[in-house]
Formats: structure tokens, sequence, C-alpha cells
């Protein structure tokens, strides 16, 4: 998975292995990303496919 703003900063990259479900753990990636942001900075939509 590719966490990113816009802009194109990638924010988080979480590699998963081939055996893992795609929507294993997506709240959590999210939050990692929302952790990433700078100061004064908010999360406030997401492109999700259709694991999510």
């Amino acid at each position: 998975m590719l966490g990113h703003i816009n802009g194109g900063y990638v924010i988080d990259v979480d590699f998963r292995d081939s055996n893992v479900s795609l929507a294993d753990k997506n709240l959590e990636f999210i939050k990692q990303c929302v952790s990433q942001l700078l100061i004064g900075k908010r999360f406030d939509r997401a492109r999700i496919d259709s694991a999510g």
C-alpha cells in the first residue's frame, strides 16, 4: 500500500506478504499516514479500492 498527499509526496508505504489479505490492517495504515502529516495539516478524505 502507498499513502501519499496532494503533490505526490509519499508519507507511508506498507509492503505485505502475498498471503496477507488486502483488507488486513487498513485502519492501522491510515492512522500511521495521519501521524506522518505536518502539524496543522489534516486528513479529510481517502481514495480506496474495493479491498478497502
